[in-house]
């Protein structure tokens, strides 16, 4: 399984210019929103489609639409000054078109010697089946694309379920595979990734995906999570979703603002956290422009605050094959309502999540939820839960439901990260009391190829006795480039009567906060070598 980047981004299907892009940056500024990926979609380049580009054009397009996008190079500048991840959308089926790319078509057909050319001669097909045009368009076209600061591919349409010319061969899974091992032989200095449709079984060597042309309704919100989760039955553990619904159907619910909100709230809890819709002007994905875009972004947060637990279950992953999400029966196999609970899911290790995927009534979402054997604290509600049991639970439009394990020990980042490519030097650290429980912390350079050998481990641990829970940081094993070799924690332990006393490595004089209503207790551990253990002790008061 493919170990890879999670992507945050904006992306919407519409015809943007330089400006546009540059507006939308600014506005995600502004509003303090946390993202990572700018994708352009197809009207980066030519395409007659948007009225922007003549006669040029169409799904398929190489060259910049310089009527929307003069300067490119300058618009990639101010993209990566802005600390977003670059992806450009390709529709490769229709090969290279010598009106709409005529630098290019003149280049590989001159290279090519003619070969492959259409009865017109006006277009060179789509051959990727064969090395000689894989070389020449990878040379002459992505590679040049690159040079100007693209740093992914989304690969969005094959035009043929199998290829014309190679029997039985995949044209979409084909075209993966090209394009992911071109990345891993020729950009060495970043870790391999593209972003693509499913091409089959296998694709999951090739991930990240997206699963289609999702609807903008509450139905297909509601296959979601079930389709999410047991696609790791195949190995595809990287899907992501047009967070929002992508296709028009119904116009008095477009732009849903609890719709939107709760596409968003499911995709906290998915391995890629994307919103994106198609080409219409009646559909809004600009979370700031919606009415309830506090609650939005509470939820974008909650996604921010979540990467150092998710980006530790991926690495998990890497190593065992098992996705980060994954159904219940994985878990408890001999319980029929694993099976029964479908839109339930685990979320890594130790978080349960049961996504809401219906209309509130008077702002009230009721779920029946099927809780495993074991205790489950609900972060939305405060409270412990003793499974196995089926217990209905009230939401409000701001509260999402999942449930961390008993014992369990979940890192955050703080409320600060906006770009997952920080290297925060505080981590909170959310712990359930009750349960002895282990846990560890995963890091790495990110965006690079050393991650076979190249990172660190942070054990956790948990121990609970009586009245008495014992907290250990144990001391990073391993290296990597550009970690913070100082930080402090932040532990939030839930599920407590209020301490009598708190020690950190044998000292009283420490920071801590009891929430009664919240029945958390705060502890802050000040900053300490990473290469030295930490030993928090606290004795709480019998109730």
């Amino acid at each position: 399984m493919n170990y890879t980047l999670f992507v945050t981004s904006q992306c919407k299907y519409s015809a943007y210019s330089a400006d546009d892009y540059r507006r939308i940056m600014s506005e995600i500024k502004d509003n303090k929103i946390p993202a990572d990926v700018m994708i352009l979609d197809m009207d980066w380049h030519w395409n007659v489609g948007n009225g922007q580009s003549g006669d040029k054009g169409g799904w398929t397009g190489w060259s910049w639409n310089t009527n929307l996008i003069p300067n490119p190079k300058g618009l990639l500048r101010d993209i990566h000054d802005n600390n977003f991840k670059i992806a450009l959308n390709l529709h490769p089926a229709d090969g290279i078109n010598k009106n709409e790319s005529p630098v290019y078509f003149a280049a590989m057909n001159s290279e090519l010697n003619g070969k492959y050319l259409n009865d017109k001669k006006d277009n060179i097909s789509w051959s990727i089946d064969y090395t000689d045009f894989t070389k020449s368009f990878f040379k002459n076209i992505i590679r040049n694309h690159e040079s100007e600061g693209v740093d992914f591919w989304w690969i969005d349409w094959q035009q043929h379920l199998t290829s014309n010319d190679t029997y039985g061969l995949s044209e979409t899974f084909w075209c993966n595979h090209i394009f992911f091992n071109d990345m891993v032989r020729k950009r060495t200095d970043r870790r391999p990734v593209i972003f693509h449709r499913w091409g089959g079984l296998g694709s999951h060597r090739y991930q990240i995906g997206f699963s289609g042309d999702a609807l903008i309704n509450f139905q297909t919100l509601g296959f979601q999570p079930y389709f999410t989760a047991t696609a790791s039955n195949v190995g595809y553990g990287y899907w992501g979703h047009d967070l929002g619904g992508h296709a028009f159907t119904d116009e008095s619910i477009v732009n849903d603002p609890e719709l939107v909100l709760r596409w968003i709230q499911f995709g906290v809890f998915t391995p890629i956290f994307r919103t994106h819709a198609t080409n219409d002007a009646r559909i809004e994905r600009r979370i700031w422009k919606f009415d309830n875009f506090p609650t939005m972004l509470e939820a974008v947060r909650l996604r921010y605050s979540l990467f150092p637990y998710l980006y530790t279950m991926a690495r998990k992953a890497y190593d065992t094959g098992i996705s980060v999400c994954r159904p219940l029966y994985y878990e408890y196999p001999e319980s029929e309502e694993a099976y029964v609970y479908e839109n339930e899911y685990f979320f890594g290790d130790d978080i349960l999540v049961v996504p809401i995927t219906e209309a509130a009534v008077d702002g009230i979402s009721a779920k029946e939820i099927w809780f495993p054997e074991g205790k489950w604290w609900s972060v939305s509600t405060n409270e412990l839960i003793e499974g196995p049991c089926k217990k209905v639970m009230n939401f409000t439009h701001e509260q999402i439901p999942y449930f961390f394990r008993q014992g369990a020990i979940i890192p955050y980042n703080p409320p600060t990260v906006m770009n997952v490519t920080e290297r925060p030097d505080n981590l909170i650290l959310n712990i359930v009391a009750g349960s002895d429980g282990e846990s560890s912390l995963y890091e790495d350079s990110g965006n690079n190829s050393d991650y076979a050998t190249m990172y660190s481990t942070t054990a956790l641990k948990q121990i609970a006795d009586g009245n008495r829970g014992k907290y250990i940081i144990s001391a990073r094993r391993g290296n990597y480039k550009g970690g913070v070799s100082v930080r402090s924690y932040t532990l939030r332990i839930f599920d407590t009567a209020a301490p009598v006393s708190v020690k950190v490595n044998g000292n009283t004089a420490v920071s801590y906060v009891y929430d009664k209503d919240k029945r958390c207790t705060t502890v802050e551990v000040p900053a300490i070598k990473c290469s030295t253990g930490v030993k928090v002790e606290v004795i709480y008061s019998f109730e």
